[in-house]
């Protein structure tokens, strides 16, 4: 094929285009050939400006864990710490946080010295066993502001089932007709999502006022692991008809595939912005956090090794999770503007 001949008038022309869309979008000019080589699918994304990594270390643990964030900034997930600003406080002997409300009160696992674990709430330095549905075991996985606990436990019949926990009463919530269920998150609307089993298939779920419904699924199974106040819905479904699991939003009875960064991927959380957050395997075959927001995924920084995984985020835009160091160590690390 032959290309007409470029001239200098034409070039400089040229030129200044380029360099005023260099100039109105913030790209290098290595980002600008990039996305119009196709080669960079998500450079400068507005909400990716100045987004950097803390490391916040392993509070003396052998490994670095962050579940959740609320919206003072308080994490917890570092076994029996809460970390705040650099600060630790400890929470109990055993004592595992995995969600935190806007009262710094911390949902969890209290494990015991027979290797029995159960559900607790943390309240400003007193310990609340939540019991059990009978079958001496439950773990809590989310907690809203007027304390209102889910997670899971097993029945007498040996099931295990969701729950939720207010006012020193835990409540069964059953399942979708399976012999399973887990729920994960919990609203300020008191509605609970998770997973449950049906009579053959697993699925996301969505409980509110008594009632258990399923979310449905991209193709085959489904989980749900986060909801915000507006009621949208994050987890993972595998899409139909490839094997790849890919993160999901549902509202209003449509779920949406998020997609990914080259491989499978799974969210985690949303806050009421409407950012979700979660880990997908890139085109390079690396594990990465992910933030998603308004159609654009992008990779989080890492902590210098191959591995990061986001776990929480509040509505300030401050994401919690987990990493690989430069050094192979998994810290608990949180990313901020």
């Amino acid at each position: 094929m032959t290309y007409p001949k470029l001239t200098r008038k034409a070039f400089l022309s040229y030129l200044s285009v380029v360099l005023l869309f260099i100039s109105l979008t913030g790209l290098s000019l290595p980002e600008f050939v990039a996305v119009g080589t196709g080669a960079v699918a998500f450079a400068k994304s507005p909400h990716a400006k100045e987004l950097h990594v803390i490391d916040i270390g392993t509070a003396e643990a052998e490994v670095g864990l962050a579940w959740d964030i609320n919206e003072r900034g308080q994490v917890v997930g570092l076994y029996d710490y809460l970390w705040y600003d650099g600060v630790l406080t400890f929470l109990g002997s055993g004592i595992q946080g995995v969600a935190i409300n806007n009262r710094g009160h911390v949902a969890g696992i209290g494990r015991y010295e027979d290797g029995g674990t159960h559900a607790i709430l943390w309240r400003d330095g007193v310990v609340t066993d939540l019991g059990h549905l009978g079958g001496g075991y439950s773990e809590a996985y989310g907690v809203n502001n007027r304390d209102q606990v889910v997670g899971e436990s097993w029945t007498v019949s040996g099931e295990t089932h969701a729950f939720i926990w207010e006012d020193g009463v835990m409540t069964d919530l059953g399942t979708l007709g399976g012999d399973y269920s887990s729920a994960m998150d919990i609203n300020e609307r008191g509605q609970v999502v998770g997973t449950s089993w049906t009579a053959t298939e697993q699925r996301a779920f969505l409980w509110e006022r008594g009632a258990m419904i399923s979310l449905g699924t991209l193709g085959d199974f489904s989980y749900a692991y986060g909801i915000n106040d507006r009621g949208q819905v994050v987890g993972g479904s595998q899409i139909y008809p490839s094997d790849e699991v890919h993160a999901f939003l549902w509202e209003r009875g449509t779920m949406t595939d998020l997609g990914s960064l080259g491989g499978d991927s799974g969210a985690y959380a949303i806050n009421n912005r409407g950012q979700v957050v979660g880990r997908s395997v890139d085109v390079d075959g690396e594990m990465r956090a992910f933030l998603w927001y308004k159609g654009e995924m992008i990779a989080l920084p890492t902590l210098g090794g191959e591995y990061t995984e986001a776990q929480g985020i509040n509505s300030r835009g401050q994401i919690v999770g987990f990493g690989e160091t430069d050094t192979g160590e998994t810290h608990a690390a949180i990313w901020m503007r």
